[in-house]
């Protein structure tokens, strides 16, 4: 019998999302290069593990958004909350010194696109 991925990931103490880690890894953890399906099933995995990792869902979040919004259908709209809220992440972070700390930074402000986005999708 062949058992599903999941459960083998379990048997061998491999979690979904680190299969999935594992599964980019020889593509260089480059989201045009691992394509649709595995850079879907990567944010999928940090979604179901509830994860806190806001570097692949903004590497892997904003490739799909950008070139693969289309192909998500109604998952895009849990795309750009989950790429929404790691751009609130790393908005957050300190800036250097001198690098215009008054303007809001470039994640904030494409946080603020998919805010309005999401707004306009789903009001109150």
């Amino acid at each position: 019998r062949t058992l599903p991925k999941a459960d083998a990931a379990a048997r061998c103490g491999m979690s979904a999302l680190a299969e999935a880690e594992a599964a980019c890894a020889p593509y260089g953890n480059e989201p045009s290069r691992c394509g649709f399906e595995l850079s879907r099933s990567l944010l999928l995995a940090v979604r179901e593990s509830r994860a806190h990792r806001p570097d692949l869902v903004l590497k892997f979040g904003q490739y799909l958004l950008r070139s693969h919004a289309g192909r998500l259908g109604a998952e895009v709209w849990a795309m750009y909350e989950q790429v929404y809220i790691a751009l609130l992440h790393y908005g957050r972070r300190p800036r250097a010194a001198g690098s215009g700390a008054e303007e809001p930074s470039e994640e904030m402000r494409l946080a603020s696109e998919y805010y309005s986005l999401l707004a306009a999708r789903f009001p109150d």
